[in-house]
């Protein structure tokens, strides 16, 4: 059912179900579409491989460090539209477990959004999320560790005074470290921060 047809377009040899022919329809030049492949995947750091088993995904490799990918040509157009880089999520899992050896901590698995993790303290064993990236920077605490020996240890209440832009608010809290307090927050960059009030106590009762 097959015959050899050329491309009038391109000028490309395939061979075609000649159904399909008569049809106008289910059929591309190969060549072309490879190119296509090729080019689209270079845009946002990939270089296209060939075909997967699994019909519809194709296979990839990242120019950054080599390692492999299998995906749906759709999604790779979908990076191009937003204009974002594929990201290797292999090279992801390598560093947040790096980052996370160096912080005391071992690396579990998802947390309740992107930005988060599920951790093990090495010291105490307790399992709590945390944002990545806050690990990196070591700007953490144990919050279980914390609650058992909070009424025991020094701490502050706190009045913060916080700008950005046009928009102005206080903020009331307590701890025993207020600028690690206020890194936590993960503001927006170029936010005033002016501390209104503190008040010292021995015991955090």
């Amino acid at each position: 059912n097959h015959r050899l047809y050329k491309f009038i377009k391109c000028g490309h040899i395939q061979q075609i179900d000649l159904r399909k022919v008569r049809a106008q329809k289910g059929f591309v030049c190969r060549v072309c579409d490879e190119e296509f492949l090729k080019a689209e995947a270079k845009k946002i750091g990939l270089i296209y491989i060939g075909d997967h088993k699994n019909k519809g995904y194709k296979k990839y490799k990242f120019q950054s460090c080599g390692h492999s990918l299998i995906e749906r040509p759709t999604n790779i157009r979908k990076n191009l539209q937003n204009f974002k880089s594929k990201r290797c999520n292999e090279c992801l899992s390598l560093r947040l477990n790096k980052e996370a050896k160096s912080a005391g901590l071992e690396l579990l698995g998802p947390g309740r959004s992107f930005y988060f993790r599920e951790y093990k303290f090495k010291a105490c064993g307790h399992i709590q999320q945390i944002t990545t990236n806050n690990v990196a920077r070591k700007v953490f605490e144990c919050q279980s560790c914390n609650k058992q020996s909070r009424h025991n240890r020094p701490s502050e209440i706190y009045l913060l005074k916080l700008k950005h832009k046009d928009f102005i608010w206080l903020k009331l809290g307590y701890s025993n470290n207020i600028n690690s307090r206020i890194v936590d927050y993960g503001l927006p960059k170029n936010t005033s921060i002016n501390i209104l009030i503190t008040k010292y106590f021995e015991l955090g009762k």
